[in-house]
């Protein structure tokens, strides 16, 4: 068995397996290590323990005078490829080379590249096994890795084969997915390695890569140690790797019994992360996320009109992508990602509410991306991985955080289950399985951070009557029945004269909303006209006494020329034509009013580029609060943020 070939090659060449330790093999975990029947083992002791020569990294291929890929007379040119690429076509030599290669008894040991149907990662799925991730982070991380890889290989093909045509038999395409298949699911950092190479060369110690240069293994470089990868990983295993001069060694700080299966612990892992690198995935994993990734180059396109496309456009929020091993060859984006708070990891009660918790960073890079010009010129606050909205602290920025994510999030939600319908009943496969079990973790992330976001944003709009509203926080519901008297009135007259109805409902299914909002400011600034100085400071918290603060805000940041109707504001031309239709339901309403507040004169064209201006800036997006899906039920709020609060 292959198997027994590796273990006396290994006990043969230095390593060492603790003899109440035997490797195993079933058909869902493949080779493994375990207890001996009859046998226990206590904590602290050592497991197994690898020599440095067994290992397979980039130290093998510059190591001696015939470095790897000399033969092919590419000088230095091979090195201006990425180390892990090289190493991954050393594996592949390797098991070209077959019983000839030293380390043949370790390469049979694993999964053959003829037994891709063993090989769980999503690389290997057919078809059907593809069904499973339709619309998850998983399937766009997959399909991007798999060109990754073949980027990499082609490119280092074409060069080798202008020198050995024969070398595009020799190594195909499909030996290079599995050799980097394997590298990604067994590998370690070179860190450990890296400084243990180091104390020995300190110590004067002729060692395997001795006189090798300081700079040669980089220390996110992978490394393969036979044997301490046959342990599976399980999130509460307490294990200690210690590293010497001439080896890694593995000790367990836990007693485990008869038939109990040894496992290491590759950290903090979601089932994303576990099927993409390793083809597994966990159970009630503590570690799973749903990744929300963030471009490196900052989410800056999020500025700009109120849609559901502005808010949560791809060039600004995008789909996460695991790292597919701990020695990426790329640019890594700044990956990001929402998780469920849990006992294993935050040590909160088991019966304690559901909670959820924002990669750090996340929520202070969409804030920063949504501030508008006001707040980039006077900053916004700083939010933390918890979105806590107290009413004392809510502001624009914040409130626009919060439907933007919750935006995303029922995106994504989305993206995933309208394949549920396309699903078998029951997972056919073990790879079917594992990708059933993550989709079911995406989906419930989704579903409770979501839900929890969206109950945040129906209470602050006061969408339920037992809400807990502010009224800083205004629909067009709230304009047409709690606006300041006599602009309640006249508003309603210049809607139903200028549009044709003043129903909510009618005006955002004809598109009006923008119109009855700027009609609603310039409203507000007109009434604002006929109060004394000493109406100015009220202090209350209904609507009326939030908007008489709102002129106070109004004068102070956009510049209120009560006096002249000139108001420079950032417009082109698309503004001006529909600043002109608005201008024509003013008129209609005017006419059909002579005495209403909007037929003073003062609803100049210009002036309804200001107020359309301040609608822009001061108001946000939110998804449905009646739970309908669709850009169509998305419903705009404005937030009067008042000049005494800053």
């Amino acid at each position: 068995m292959e198997e027994d070939m590796f273990e006396q090659w290994f006990l043969a060449n230095g390593g060492y397996i603790n003899p109440n330790v035997e490797i195993a093999r079933d058909q869902i975990t493949g080779n493994h290590m375990r207890v001996v029947d009859g046998e226990t083992l206590d904590a602290g002791s050592l497991i197994i323990s690898c020599p440095h020569e067994l290992t397979i990294s980039w130290l093998n291929v510059i190591k001696g005078s015939e470095t790897f890929l000399g033969q092919f007379d590419l000088g230095d040119r091979y090195y201006a490829v990425n180390e892990v690429v090289i190493v991954r076509f050393f594996v592949m030599n390797e098991y070209v080379k077959g019983e000839t290669s030293f380390w043949w008894p370790y390469i049979r040991s694993l999964t053959q590249p003829t037994e891709a149907q063993l090989l769980g990662t999503p690389l290997y799925y057919d078809d059907e096994d593809r069904l499973w991730l339709r619309g998850t982070n998983l399937e766009h991380a997959a399909n991007k890795t798999e060109r990754m890889w073949y980027n990499e290989y082609d490119e280092v093909m074409q060069s080798l084969v202008r020198i050995d045509g024969s070398l595009a038999n020799r190594w195909s395409w499909s030996l290079y997915k599995w050799a980097a298949t394997i590298m990604s699911s067994r590998c370690f950092p070179a860190s450990a390695l890296a400084n243990s190479i180091l104390a020995e060369r300190s110590s004067g110690s002729n060692g395997t890569h001795a006189g090798i240069p300081n700079d040669s293994l980089e220390p996110g470089s992978p490394v393969l140690i036979p044997g301490v990868d046959l342990l599976n990983h399980r999130p509460s295993a307490k294990v200690t790797w210690q590293w010497t001069s001439v080896n890694c060694r593995l000790v367990i700080n836990e007693n485990l019994g008869a038939g109990t299966p040894i496992c290491n612990n590759y950290g903090q892992k979601s089932n994303e992360e576990l099927i993409l690198g390793y083809g597994f995935s966990l159970a009630d994993n503590p570690a799973d996320h749903c990744g929300l990734a963030v471009l490196a180059d900052g989410p800056q396109s999020l500025q700009g009109p109120n849609t559901r496309v502005a808010q949560t456009t791809s060039s600004m929020l995008r789909l996460s992508e695991s790292h597919v091993e701990a020695a990426s060859e790329t640019r890594r984006e700044n990956v990001h990602w929402v998780r469920l708070r849990n006992t294993f990891i935050d040590k909160i009660p088991r019966d304690a509410a559901p909670s959820y918790e924002f990669s750090p960073g996340f929520l202070n890079g969409v804030a920063a991306a949504l501030c508008n010009q006001r707040e980039k010129t006077g900053g916004h606050p700083c939010l933390q991985g918890q979105i806590d909205f107290v009413d004392a602290n809510l502001s624009r920025n914040k409130l626009k955080v919060l439907a933007a994510v919750a935006m995303l999030l029922q995106r994504q939600l989305s993206n995933i289950d309208q394949h549920s319908a396309n699903l078998p009943q029951w997972p056919d496969n073990v790879r079917q399985f594992h990708a059933a079990r993550y989709r079911r973790g995406q989906l419930h992330i989704l579903r409770t951070v979501s839900a929890s976001l969206l109950g945040h944003l129906s209470e602050l709009v006061g969408f339920s009557e037992d809400s807990t509203r502010d009224f800083r926080v205004v629909r067009l519901d709230h304009m047409l029945a709690e606006s300041p008297s006599p602009l309640l009135t006249d508003y309603r007259a210049a809607l139903n004269a200028g549009l044709g109805t003043r129903k909510a409902a009618k005006i955002r299914e004809r598109g009006w909303v923008e119109c009855a909002f700027t009609l609603w400011v310039c409203g507000v600034w007109l009434w604002g006209q006929t109060l004394g100085l000493e109406s100015r400071s009220s202090t209350g918290l209904d609507l009326p006494s939030k908007v008489v603060q709102w002129l106070g805000f109004l004068h102070n940041v956009y510049q209120d020329h009560s006096v002249t109707e000139h108001v420079t504001v950032p417009t082109d031309e698309d503004d001006v034509q529909l600043a002109e239709s608005f201008l024509d339901v003013i008129k209609a309403a005017a006419q059909k009013n002579p005495r209403s507040l909007y037929s003073s004169g003062a609803c100049t064209l210009s002036r309804l580029l200001w107020c359309l201006h301040i609608v822009r800036e001061e108001s946000i997006m939110c998804p449905s609060f009646e739970g309908k899906s669709g850009d169509e039920h998305d419903e705009l709020v404005l937030f009067l943020e008042c000049h005494d609060e800053h």
